[in-house]
């Protein structure tokens, strides 16, 4: 980076550079399928694509005329708070799909502005899924070239990771809400519920036998969050004392959650973070492999099933299944759950706007497990001012 601000600021009117940024998932869906998203204008709308540019929220692309047909162009407006803050031209250069593989190439650039960009989407097809390898390529404005040499260049490349993202929610069908981009952006502000949900971590941690001593068992925790309730659970003294938990493992797909984790749990013995998304395939077998040298005891997850829509439900739950069978322990979660007016509403908000609870809805976990083949060995419902959760401890599928 030093090189980088000397090469900019000897001539910081007439100098830039140029920047690429490269974003990869692995999705579900076949590449037909994702190929059908690309292709609606609708589409493009919910992938919020202006994240892609280093344009920072609120910014919003709000509408977007045109097709995607080589030679043809489409024209939007990106808007802040409802007003039309600039209007984007986008020409298609490539928009082909065959035998698997998709290529979509556009030269973007705003309507009475120097410069232009370039975006590529490139598809294609692995075992019964899909790799997609997004592109982004610019050469911004001096200033703004500096702002990236101090960093600006990482939450750009966050956005555009986002888009994918938000690609996969649209092809799974569900509503579309991007959990690591919003915990990336609240951070430890997360904890301000904390008195709504603590009295159902305490009876997490109960029920699967994790308070108290006993046998010691190796932990991993799914969405760790700002690692609070970790370093509660480890550093426990008294008649209760936590004597049990060996070693513990958390994961958090949020690099701005695993971080803050991190830090806290620096301290104690036998406490590891790593940052990773549970649902990409053999990522917790990897984990757990390298930080606990084995499958996990007990599998915890508090407040981050009702997060995830069906198909990342079932794929979490599996690869947890896999694991369990291996150790022949238990998973506990903790979930918000409905029956009472402020869920009700809870759950209208989800509909409209999800962001606005965090992309949490209220789920009947123990109903979801059991129909997997799951076998639900202790519930347990806590009530705190109407913010009902449901506590729910299970043996995997044999």
């Amino acid at each position: 980076m030093i090189d980088e601000l000397g090469f900019l600021l000897r001539n910081p009117f007439a100098r830039a550079l140029e920047v690429t940024s490269v974003a990869r998932v692995e999705l579900q869906a076949s590449p037909a399928e994702v190929w059908k998203i690309l292709e609606g204008p609708d589409s493009w709308l919910s992938l919020q694509l202006t994240d892609s540019y280093g344009l920072p929220w609120p910014l919003k692309l709000a509408s977007l005329q045109g097709r995607l047909e080589v030679s043809s162009e489409l024209q939007g407006d990106v808007e802040a708070f409802g007003q039309v803050i600039r209007r984007f031209r986008w020409k298609v250069q490539k928009a082909e799909f065959a035998d698997s593989t998709g290529n979509l190439e556009l030269l973007g650039s705003v309507v009475d502005s120097e410069g232009s960009f370039i975006h590529s989407i490139h598809i294609h097809g692995v075992g019964t899924g899909s790799h997609v390898e997004s592109m982004v390529r610019y050469t911004p404005s001096s200033f703004q070239s500096l702002l990236n040499a101090f960093g600006g260049r990482s939450s750009q490349h966050e956005g555009h990771l986002a888009v994918l993202r938000r690609l996969g929610g649209l092809v799974d069908g569900d509503v579309v809400f991007d959990p690591t981009a919003f915990y990336n952006r609240i951070g430890k502000l997360i904890d301000l519920v904390s008195p709504f949900e603590d009295v159902a971590r305490d009876a997490m941690a109960r029920l699967s036998g994790l308070k108290g001593t006993g046998s010691q068992v190796k932990v991993l925790e799914i969405g760790c969050g700002s690692g609070r309730w970790a370093r509660s659970l480890l550093s426990a003294e008294g008649e209760e004392m936590i004597s049990n938990v060996s070693q513990y493992l958390g994961i958090d797909s949020s690099s701005t959650m695993a971080d803050e984790s991190a830090k806290c749990l620096s301290k104690v013995p036998n406490a590891r973070v790593v940052r990773g998304d549970a649902r990409k395939e053999g990522l917790l077998q990897e984990a757990c492999e390298s930080f606990l040298f084995g499958a996990p005891d007990r599998i915890v997850a508090a407040y981050v099933l009702d997060i995830l829509d069906d198909k990342d439900f079932e794929r979490v739950m599996s690869t947890c299944a896999v694991l369990l069978r291996s150790s022949g322990g238990v998973f506990a979660a903790a979930s918000i759950f409905p029956g009472s007016s402020l869920m009700d509403l809870w759950e209208s908000i989800w509909q409209n706007a999800p962001v606005v609870v965090g992309g949490c809805r209220p789920k009947d976990v123990s109903a979801k497990l059991e129909s997997l083949g799951w076998k639900v060995i202790a519930t347990e419902v806590t009530d705190v001012l109407g913010y009902r959760s449901q506590v729910v401890v299970a043996k995997p599928p044999p």
